[in-house]
C-alpha cells in the first residue's frame, strides 16, 4: 500500500470527523484483517469483495473474534475503507461520451494514421502534457473515450521528467533520460523500438479481426495495447469496447464477471446488438456506475453533532425503553455514521456500543440515595502503602472528573511505537512521588530519555543477572534487610537491572489511578549517581518516550484494575488489557489535538441529591461555561487542589423514570441545564401483535387511558413490558406479564387501592370470572359475633383463574360481549 492512499484515507476520516487517534485506529484495524486473511486489504477496491470481508469479521462472521480485537477498530476500520470505497467510486463522473468521443477518435485518426504509427521514434512517442506527442493523445486528447489512466510506467518507455520516479523499481532500468521496463530490452531506443512491434502486432490483430492471435504476449502494457486496438478497430465492425483493463471490465461486467481480457471483450459485445458501439459503451458504464453507487444519505439534523446536546435527559413512564434508547442516543454522538446507515440491526448497534465502552468512551453509572459528590467527582480513599504497609490517604478521581480528564488528555509526544506487543514485557514504573520531594524525576527522566530507579541506593548493579546476585551486592555495601527473601528493595532493582530488557514498555504511572507515559526501553542497565539524591535514583536504563500525556489518563484506559502502590513490577493479564495498549500505541508519529469525546450515561438521574452529587460542577456542566468556551470557568476541586473545567467534549445522557418522581419536582438547576427528551409509551409498536385475536396495542392505550384519568400521564404504563409477546405471542406469556410485572407496578401506584385498580382493568363490569380481582364479601356475624366491628370493607384478593381466560384480558377494552360469557354464568346470573 502506497503512503499516498494511507494518507488519503486519513484524511477522509478525520474530515468527516474522526480525530487523528481514532483515525490511526481504524488504519491499524484495517492492517490486521491484512495481516490475517494474507492480502492487502488497501490493495482490494471491489466493493463486492469488500463487503464479503466485512461480514466475515462483522459479528456473526467467522472471524468474528478478530473483528472484534484491538477495542472493535478492526471492524471498524474495515467499515470506514468500505465507505470510503464506495464514496470514492461513486463520485467518478462518466468517462465515455458519444458525441464528443467520436470527434476525438476522428481527430486521432487524422493525426496518427497506422503509417504515422509505424513511422514513429522515441522523441514523438511521449511529450509534456497536453502536447501533440503520441501518447498526450491517448491519455489527453482522447480523454472522452474511455478510463484511461496513467500509472509510474502505463507508457512503457517514458522520460524521467516530472512525472518520472526518480530511481528506477524492480523490473525497471534507465539512464539519464528515459526510463523503461527491462523486458522490453536494455536501452531506451531497443526498449521503444520492442514497444512499437507489440503495438504494431497488436493493431493488425484488431484490423484483420484475429484478436486471438495477441492471447499471451504480455511484454506491452495491457491498457495501452487494449486502447490502441480499440482506436484503430474498424467501427463498422467493432471487436473491442473503450474498457481498457480486466479491472475496469470486470467492474462493468459484474462482480461474478470471470475470464480473460478477450473473453470479457466478447461477452460484453455479444449484447450490443445494432447499437453504436460509443453509445453502447457509455449505456454499460452508466449501468455499472448506478449499480456501484450509494445514494447519500440524507441528514438529520439530529445527526449533526453541533445539535446533539451536551446534556440530555430521556424522561417517561416505566417500561417506554429510555435506557434502551441510550445505545442510539450515545451512538448519536460517537459514532453518527454508523447510526444512520440504512437496516442496521439492533444487535449491530448493541455490538457498536460495547465496543465503545471496551474503549472507555462510554460510561454507564446509576444513581442512588447514597451517590455522593465523592463518587461522582472526587474524594478521599485509604490505601495501605505495599512496601512500607503503612496506611495513606489518596485523593481518588470520581466516575465524572476520571471520564473529563480521559477526553481532555492530549499526547504531547509521540514516536514510533512497536507492532508486535506479545513477546515485550510490560511493566508499572513510578518515577518520582506527584507531591513529594522528588516530583521533578519524572521530567527529568522525559527530558533525558532514561527511566530512574530510586532503590538500590549508590549501589552499582552491572554485571548482576538474578536476585542472589543483587543481594550480595546490598551486602557488599553494608545493606542487609531483614527479610532478604521478601524484601522489595532487592525485588525493585532485580527487576530493574536482571529481567527487564531491551524492547521491553515501561507506563509511567501518576498515583495508583492515572498514567501519564509510556516508553520503550532501548538500553542495558547502567549505574549513573544522582547529583541531587545522594542515596537514590542512581540506576538508569535508557528509553524512548513514545507517549506521553497531558493530563495523565485514567487507569481505565489500560487497565481492568486500579495501578499497586509498588514502584516496579510487571503488568499481566488480566489486569492488562493487551487491546487497549495496542490502541493507545496505534496512532502515528503527529502529536493528537482532537481528543475523542466520550458519554456519561445516568441512569435513574433523578434518584439522585443533585445538589450533593454535582457540587459546584453544576455551573461548569452548561455548554458556555465548558472548557475552550467564550465563557469557560474553572474551580478548584477541594481534595486535590487541581483546577478543573469541563471538556466541550464530554455528553451527559440521564435517564428518568417520571414515576419515581415528577419532572416539576426537579432541582431547578438540573432543569435548567438539560435538554428533556420524553419518552412516552408507544402502543403503536405492539398495534401489529395480537393474542387470540386481542389486540395488545389497543390493551395498552386503554389501560393508560385509565390510568391518566386516575392518577396522572407520568405513571402511564410503558410498551416495553408487553414487547416479549412480539417474540411469543401466547397466552401464557401474556398472564406472565399481567400477573408479575404490571398487578405489582399497579399496587405501587395506586397504593393498595384495590378499587382503582380494579377500574384500570375494568373489572367492576366483567363477570366475576373474568375478573383479576375480585372482593370478597365476609361474614361478620359468624367471624366475631354479636359486636360492632369497624367497617372495613372487603377483603380484595386476586382470581388466579381470570389469568388463563382470554375473555378476561378482553374485557379490560369494554364490556364483555354475550359471546364472551359461558352459558353457564348467565343462567346462574353471576
Amino acid at each position: 500500500m502506497s503512503d499516498t492512499i494511507s494518507q488519503l484515507f486519513k484524511d477522509w476520516m478525520i474530515a468527516t470527523g474522526k480525530s487523528k487517534n481514532t483515525a490511526s485506529n481504524y488504519f491499524t484495524g484495517v492492517n490486521i484483517v491484512s495481516k490475517h486473511c494474507g492480502r492487502d486489504v488497501f490493495q482490494i477496491e471491489d466493493l463486492h469483495e469488500l463487503e464479503r470481508l466485512y461480514r466475515q469479521y462483522g459479528p456473526k462472521g467467522e472471524h468474528a473474534e478478530v473483528g472484534t480485537s484491538n477495542s472493535g477498530n478492526v471492524h471498524s476500520g474495515l467499515r470506514q475503507w468500505l465507505e470510503y470505497q464506495r464514496l470514492w467510486q461513486a463520485e467518478e463522473d462518466p468517462s465515455i461520451d458519444p458525441v464528443e468521443g467520436r470527434q476525438q477518435w476522428q481527430a486521432f485518426l487524422a493525426r496518427w494514421p497506422v503509417d504515422q504509427l509505424r513511422a514513429l521514434t522515441l522523441d514523438q512517442y511521449y511529450g509534456a502534457e497536453g502536447d501533440d506527442s503520441f501518447y498526450s493523445w491517448l491519455r489527453d486528447h482522447t480523454a472522452k473515450l474511455g478510463h484511461f489512466k496513467e500509472g509510474i510506467l502505463s507508457a512503457g518507455v517514458r522520460p524521467r521528467g516530472r512525472n518520472a520516479i526518480g530511481e528506477p523499481g524492480a523490473g525497471m532500468q534507465a539512464d539519464e533520460r528515459y526510463i523503461w521496463y527491462t523486458i522490453l530490452g536494455n536501452s531506451a531506443q531497443e526498449a521503444f523500438e520492442h514497444l512499437k512491434q507489440e503495438l504494431l502486432i497488436a493493431v493488425e490483430a484488431v484490423r484483420s479481426g484475429e484478436l486471438s492471435s495477441i492471447v499471451g504476449r504480455k511484454t506491452a502494457p495491457g491498457a495501452l495495447v487494449w486502447k490502441l486496438m480499440f482506436l484503430y478497430q474498424d467501427e463498422a465492425r467493432p471487436q473491442v469496447l473503450p474498457f481498457y483493463t480486466v479491472k475496469r471490465l470486470k467492474w462493468v461486467a459484474g462482480a461474478d464477471a470471470s475470464g480473460s481480457p478477450l473473453a470479457l471483450q466478447e461477452r460484453l459485445l455479444s449484447q450490443r446488438g445494432e447499437r453504436d458501439v460509443l453509445t453502447f459503451a457509455a449505456g454499460l458504464e452508466r449501468l455499472a456506475m448506478k449499480a456501484h453507487t450509494v445514494k447519500p444519505l440524507k441528514e438529520s439534523p439530529s445527526m449533526d453533532s453541533s445539535l446533539v446536546p451536551l446534556n440530555q435527559i430521556l424522561f417517561g413512564p416505566p417500561g417506554t425503553g429510555k435506557t434502551y434508547a441510550t445505545v442510539e442516543a450515545a451512538l448519536e454522538v460517537l459514532d453518527p455514521d454508523y447510526l444512520r446507515e440504512p437496516l442496521r440491526h439492533r444487535s449491530e448497534l448493541k455490538q457498536r456500543f460495547d465496543e465503545l465502552v471496551q474503549q472507555d468512551r462510554i460510561r454507564f453509572v446509576t444513581f442512588h440515595q447514597s451517590f455522593s459528590y465523592e463518587d461522582f467527582v472526587e474524594g478521599l480513599r485509604a490505601t495501605t502503602d505495599d512496601a512500607s504497609g503503612q496506611l495513606r490517604y489518596e485523593v481518588v478521581d470520581g466516575v465524572f472528573k476520571s471520564l473529563c480528564d480521559a477526553a481532555a488528555v492530549k499526547v504531547t509526544q509521540q514516536a514510533a511505537a512497536p507492532n508486535e506487543l506479545d513477546q515485550r514485557r510490560v511493566w508499572k514504573m513510578s518515577l518520582g512521588n506527584t507531591l513529594g520531594e522528588d516530583a521533578s524525576i519524572y521530567q527529568e527522566c522525559v527530558a533525558g530519555g532514561y527511566v530512574l530507579l530510586g532503590y538500590g541506593g549508590s549501589v552499582d548493579f552491572a554485571g548482576c543477572t538474578n536476585r542472589q546476585q543483587v543481594q550480595a551486592r546490598f551486602a557488599d555495601a553494608g545493606v542487609v534487610p531483614e527479610n532478604p527473601a521478601t524484601d522489595y528493595g532487592i525485588t525493585s532493582v532485580t527487576a530493574f537491572v536482571a529481567k527487564m530488557r531491551v524492547g521491553d514498555l515501561i507506563v509511567v504511572s501518576d498515583g495508583n489511578f492515572k498514567f501519564r507515559a509510556i516508553g520503550e526501553v532501548m538500553g542495558d542497565y547502567q549505574f549513573k549517581p544522582h547529583a541531587e539524591f545522594e542515596d537514590g535514583y542512581a540506576q538508569l536504563r535508557p528509553v524512548k518516550w513514545l507517549r506521553q500525556y497531558q493530563p495523565s489518563l485514567p487507569h481505565t484506559e489500560l487497565l481492568n484494575a486500579q495501578f499497586s502502590q509498588m514502584t516496579l513490577y510487571e503488568l499481566r493479564s488480566p489486569t492488562l488489557n493487551k487491546d487497549k495498549l495496542q490502541a493507545l500505541l496505534a496512532a502515528g508519529t503527529e502529536v493528537s489535538t482532537a481528543p475523542d469525546s466520550r458519554v456519561l450515561i445516568i441512569d435513574e438521574i433523578n434518584r439522585g441529591n443533585i445538589s450533593r452529587i454535582f457540587g459546584e460542577l453544576i455551573t461548569l456542566i452548561e455548554r458556555s461555561k465548558r472548557a475552550g468556551a467564550d465563557e469557560a470557568l474553572s474551580v478548584v476541586l477541594p481534595y486535590s487542589k487541581e483546577r478543573f473545567s469541563v471538556p466541550d467534549n464530554v455528553y451527559l445522557i440521564g435517564t428518568m423514570n417520571t414515576a419515581d418522581r415528577s419532572l416539576a419536582g426537579l432541582d431547578i438547576a438540573l432543569r435548567r441545564r438539560f435538554v428533556f427528551r420524553e419518552m412516552p409509551p408507544k402502543p403503536e409498536l405492539l398495534d401489529s401483535v395480537e393474542v387470540q385475536g386481542l389486540n395488545i396495542g389497543q390493551l395498552l392505550r386503554v389501560m393508560n387511558q385509565r390510568i391518566e384519568v386516575l392518577f396522572d400521564r407520568e405513571h402511564c404504563l410503558g410498551h416495553a413490558y408487553f414487547m416479549p409477546l412480539k417474540e411469543d405471542a401466547s397466552l401464557a406469556r401474556l398472564e406472565g406479564i399481567l400477573r408479575n410485572e404490571i398487578l405489582p407496578l399497579l399496587q405501587e401506584y395506586f397504593f393498595d387501592d384495590w378499587q382503582r385498580i380494579q377500574w384500570v382493568l375494568n373489572d367492576h363490569r366483567k363477570p366475576v370470572i373474568d375478573r383479576f380481582v375480585q372482593q370478597d364479601t365476609q361474614d361478620l356475624a359468624g367471624l366475631f359475633g354479636d359486636i360492632s366491628v369497624p367497617a372495613q370493607g372487603g377483603v380484595w384478593r386476586i382470581n388466579d383463574a381470570a389469568f388463563k381466560r382470554i375473555s378476561a384480558y378482553r374485557g379490560v377494552l369494554g364490556v364483555p360481549s354475550s359471546d364472551d360469557i359461558p352459558a353457564v354464568l348467565e343462567e346462574t346470573g353471576a
